[in-house]
């Protein structure tokens, strides 16, 4: 898996928040996922101001169709992230009762969008786009490697 570029970083995650995080979603991560938050940091990350790289993924195609091709992921949500990480998202999608069945939020675009991994069933570790307006869901990819594989990181935003 690519490593990447944060504006801001959040730690690493340890095994005991990420089992804090699965007891109070009530569900068990994906092992992709979940190795992920306990080996590399989350945060607000350093994108390019476009999804091309998702569109050249063919799950990914019908979020460029739909969408276009200037959308693009700004905050990979973690295990300790305080206000920004998976159960404060989980709490504030289920108060707007907007929380996707079975899934949970892993990052969020610019317009504060939501991606999800499916974490039960025969799609669990499944990524993918939530449309909260029409309760839609548009797969991305078919892991969270993938999905971090594809981001295409935009270095210029960094601090010297």
């Amino acid at each position: 898996m690519k490593e990447l570029a944060f504006i801001k970083a959040n730690p690493v995650a340890g095994l005991a928040e990420v089992e804090l995080v699965e007891a109070c979603i009530g569900l068990r991560l994906p092992d992709g996922f979940r190795t992920y938050l306990l080996s590399k940091p989350t945060g607000t990350l350093a994108t390019k101001n476009n999804m091309l790289a998702l569109a050249a993924k063919p799950l990914a195609a019908a979020w460029v169709e739909t969408f276009g091709s200037n959308s693009f992921i700004n905050q990979l949500l973690g295990a300790s992230d305080g206000r920004e990480d998976i159960v404060g998202y989980c709490l504030y999608l289920r108060r707007e009762d907007s929380l996707p069945p079975l899934r949970v939020p892993i990052a969020t675009d610019w317009v504060g969008n939501i991606i999800v991994i499916a974490c039960a069933n025969s799609s669990e570790g499944l990524v993918s786009y939530y449309d909260r307006e029409s309760a839609t869901f548009y797969p991305l990819f078919a892991s969270y490697a993938e999905f971090v594989d594809a981001l295409e990181m935009d270095v210029t935003l960094l601090d010297p």
